[in-house]
């Protein structure tokens, strides 16, 4: 919503947004863990989960989503990269833009 591609999360067609509110039903989607957590009943659960996404991410977090999605980098965190990238680490590190800084071996402090 925020780039400006949808208007709505419920018109959204890539998010399961107005199915966790009471919405169109995806006989595909299973509830995960942590929606079950957000009440005692159905109602309660759509209700939190409406207010959840409503709220937005804080402002490091979604500045950190953003970041990584500029990059296309996945959004896991540091341990986590770790462990799944073992092999070519340099793929989960979110550089700054543009070109790294030429190091001029003549202007160095020694």
């Amino acid at each position: 919503m925020r780039s400006g591609y949808e208007s709505s999360p419920q018109s959204s067609t890539w998010t399961s947004f107005a199915t966790h509110i009471g919405g169109k039903a995806e006989s595909w989607l299973v509830n995960q863990q942590y929606f079950w957590k957000l009440g005692n009943t159905l109602l309660e659960r759509q209700m939190s989960w409406a207010n959840f996404v409503k709220e937005g991410a804080p402002h490091w977090e979604d500045r950190q989503i953003t970041e990584s999605l500029l990059q296309s980098k996945p959004w896991i965190s540091d341990i986590y990269a770790k462990k799944l990238f073992k092999d070519i680490p340099e793929i989960a590190i979110i550089r700054q833009r543009g070109r790294p800084r030429k190091i001029n071996p003549f202007n160095s402090i020694t």
